[in-house]
């Protein structure tokens, strides 16, 4: 199975943090078959602090409506009538309910600048999927290997006609020289042939 992590911000206004839980971790808490979502941790002075809200709680219930994961709680918790939720929770194993005082959100505009700053990753769902990336990675390495290993084949050839292409480069530019040097002759040889003809009149017919 995939192993994934779920954080969600259930609100930036409360202070709780959940995140989905599994079916092992809801044998451990008691919840069933996992249903529900874990209380990660409680920010210190926040309304779910206040409110009795204690990391490891389980929140299996929002206004009586049944929370089976991160997005049955945003969704409840979006969809709330009034300021006030009744959440039920598991502690201990025992199912218990609290109540949430959550503004709305003219009033956290007023009363609480700092929340209202944060609004904007409220209710915000993070999902990294580890076995997806893992399988991606595991996926192209023999790609990248084989074109490694192509690179390292050729390295010799590319090398190799480099050299060559130097080598032709300067026999190309010794030829010039040798052209050069010819018609510089050829110009000399014929300069010398003009000066040792003699001038001769042309005879009177």
């Amino acid at each position: 199975m995939p192993v994934s992590i779920v954080v969600v911000h259930s609100s930036a206004r409360s202070g709780l943090m959940v995140e989905n839980l599994t079916p092992q971790l809801g044998d451990f808490f008691g919840a069933k078959n996992g249903k529900g979502v874990l209380v990660r941790s409680v920010e210190k002075g926040r309304r779910a602090e206040q409110a009795g809200f204690r990391a490891g709680d389980v929140i299996v219930k929002v206004n009586g409506e049944s929370i089976s994961d991160s997005g049955d709680f945003t969704h409840a918790m979006h969809g709330r009538k009034s300021s006030t939720v009744t959440v039920s929770i598991i502690r201990e194993k025992k199912e218990q309910n609290l109540t949430l005082t959550v503004p709305e959100r003219n009033q956290s505009e007023l009363l609480d600048t700092d929340e209202t700053l944060e609004e904007p990753d409220a209710d915000a769902e993070t999902v990294i999927d580890l076995s997806e990336v893992q399988s991606e990675m595991a996926r192209v390495r023999p790609e990248i290997e084989r074109a490694i290993r192509e690179v390292q084949r050729a390295r010799p050839d590319i090398e190799e006609a480099t050299q060559e292409l130097r080598n032709h480069q300067e026999e190309l530019k010794e030829e010039m020289r040798e052209l050069e040097r010819e018609l510089k002759d050829r110009e000399l040889e014929m300069q010398d042939n003009q000066k040792a003809v003699p001038w001769q009149p042309q005879a009177d017919i």
